[in-house]
Parts: structure tokens; C-alpha cells; sequence
């Protein structure tokens, strides 16, 4: 059976090595929240220009002749 010392012991040295993970950890979310400040800056200065809606809209195809077009055959038969 271990002493009560030596059972202290290994409690003071548990309770420093959970103190360094945790300082290690708080510095590992530091850096992750640095490089993604960083990667946030680089996507909105790398981020191309938005096109005008107006352009979007001249192109499309009008939705009537996409109607007609998928009308079944069956219908017009009696």
C-alpha cells in the first residue's frame, strides 16, 4: 500500500501536468483563432467582385417556353 505522501506526491504531480495542458491548450486556441482572422482577411481580399443582378436577369430563359416545353404528350391525345 503506498503512503499517504507518496499518494500526495502524485496528486501535486497530476495536478501540474493538467496545468500545463491546460496553458498548452489556451495557447493552441489562441493561434486558432488567429489563423482564422488571418484566413477571413486573405477570403475578403481575395473575394471577386459580385455581378450586377441586371446582367443575371437579361440572360435567363423566360419561364413560359420552359412550360410548354415539358407539357406530356398524353394530355393532347383523346
Amino acid at each position: 500500500m503506498l503512503s499517504r505522501s507518496s499518494l500526495e506526491t502524485q496528486k501535486l504531480e497530476l495536478l501540474s501536468a493538467m496545468s500545463e495542458l491546460k496553458l498548452q491548450q489556451a495557447a493552441l486556441e489562441r493561434d486558432n483563432l488567429e489563423l482564422r482572422d488571418r484566413l477571413g482577411e486573405e477570403r475578403r481580399r481575395n473575394k471577386p467582385p459580385v455581378m450586377p443582378r441586371s446582367t443575371l436577369l437579361a440572360s435567363s430563359t423566360p419561364v413560359s417556353s420552359q412550360q410548354t416545353s415539358q407539357v406530356p404528350y398524353h394530355i393532347f391525345t383523346l
